[in-house]
């Protein structure tokens, strides 16, 4: 027996404030995911930082006889770095007319007992990016002699080398960290080729690199 009673089917109506509605709450979920995904700067930033507060630690914990003990400056949220990898900064040197490396890792102590002052004397040149190009492929690398990471060393290093000023040393690979400065594709200045580089005078080496643009502007 059939029933006698029929369902009430209310039929679901889009609107136009519905759909603006909807559009909206969707717009607002990508912009808050956008902004809460960390940026290049941000990453590397926050890197160092946990690397400098690491080293601070670890200083202070080492020293028990209450003497005063180095501590390297934290960098502030806005500063001038940015990672890159190797193929982007081939592009970028081949494309940009003034183009700052810095290359190393947050392994090592130099790097970052310095990188406070590479940011303070690169804001004060007005020079708005320093590129970090990390050596931890070649710190982590086992065996220096296999064949497979020579060929490897020997084709990065030939891509930054070429268009070399005469008077600069050729980079390498296996010496980090180092400040490089390229000028219309060619490498114009490399710290490698200083030795025995200490905190002081890897000061005046960051002005020198940094200055050379202003140098190059005044000729």
């Amino acid at each position: 027996m059939a029933s006698k009673y029929k369902k009430n089917k209310v039929k679901f109506k889009w609107t136009k404030e519905l759909v603006f509605l909807i559009l909206g709450l969707l717009t607002i979920i990508g912009v808050t995911i956008y902004l809460s995904i960390p940026n290049n700067n941000e990453k590397i930033t926050a890197e160092i930082n946990d690397a400098i507060e690491l080293a601070n630690s670890q200083a202070s914990s080492d020293s028990t006889d209450g003497s005063s003990t180095t501590t390297y400056s934290p960098l502030p949220n806005d500063n001038v770095f940015k990672t890159i990898k190797h193929d982007d900064l081939i592009s970028e040197i081949s494309n940009t007319e003034y183009v700052y490396v810095l290359y190393g890792s947050t392994n090592n102590s130099t790097l970052l007992s310095n990188i406070s002052t590479i940011n303070t004397t690169a804001v004060a040149e007005e020079i708005e990016t320093v590129y970090i190009y990390s050596s931890l492929w070649v710190e982590e690398t086992e065996d220096l002699e296999a064949e497979e990471f020579k060929l490897e060393k020997k084709a990065i290093e030939d891509e930054i080398n070429a268009n070399k000023d005469k008077d600069v040393e050729e980079f390498t690979v296996l010496s980090y960290p180092a400040l490089l400065v390229f000028h219309n594709g060619a490498l114009v200045f490399n710290s490698q080729q200083y030795e025995g580089l200490d905190y002081s005078t890897w000061a005046m080496y960051i002005q020198k690199a940094f200055f050379i643009s202003k140098e190059n502007t005044n000729e």
